[in-house]
């Protein structure tokens, strides 16, 4: 289950709606300097999530180390961190940033 989910009451969890919020995937996105002081990571589940042409380039001091940016698609892909991250945790391990 997603992190948020687990702290659902158990009121919420048979709440009307919370069961498809609960069902749904957990991103984990920078915040962008210019909006909040800082920056920083939080997880937004995927109905909050909104595409937009004004987010490239992002302004994060984690960009770097998590990130790849690509001009040609005004995007970003994971970094070596990530990618590291997800092949040890495809091997059963914990999903953790060594290093990064």
């Amino acid at each position: 289950r997603a992190p948020l989910a687990r702290r659902l009451s158990a009121q919420e969890r048979d709440a009307a709606g919370t069961r498809m919020y609960r069902l749904q995937a957990l991103y984990c996105v920078l915040v962008d300097d210019r909006d909040v002081s800082g920056g920083g990571a939080l997880f937004v589940p995927e109905a909050d999530l909104e595409p937009s042409n004004e987010v490239f380039p992002i302004q994060s001091r984690h960009k770097g180390r998590l990130l790849e940016e690509h001009e040609t698609i005004q995007a970003y892909l994971p970094g070596v961190a990530l990618k590291q991250a997800a092949k040890r945790q495809q091997l059963g391990m914990p999903f953790t940033l060594q290093g990064a």
